[in-house]
Order: structure tokens, then sequence, then C-alpha cells
């Protein structure tokens, strides 16, 4: 997708904070780990003109 990872971490963020998924953190091969997961089953958007 060539986007940086600023920027999908950033992306993150802003989901977590709509509590749209979950963050945890686990030990990686270089560091720590970010684990997403959804924390929505489903979204529904209504648009009426």
């Amino acid at each position: 997708m060539n986007l940086s990872e600023a920027y999908i971490s950033e992306q993150i963020h802003r989901l977590e904070e709509l509590k749209l998924v979950k963050v945890s953190y686990e030990p990686g091969r270089r560091g720590i780990r970010k684990i997403c997961e959804l924390a929505v089953k489903k979204i529904v958007m209504v648009i009426k003109p």
C-alpha cells in the first residue's frame, strides 16, 4: 500500500480512540509487537440527503 509506519500507527490510534479496534502488545523478534483486533462486529451507517 506504500504507507509509512508512522501514518499507519496514527490511523490505528484514531480507530482505538473511537473504540473500533482493540490494541495489545506482545514481545516480537525485535522489540514490541502491536496486535490489533476488531472491537465491534458490525457498523451501520445511515446516510440521508
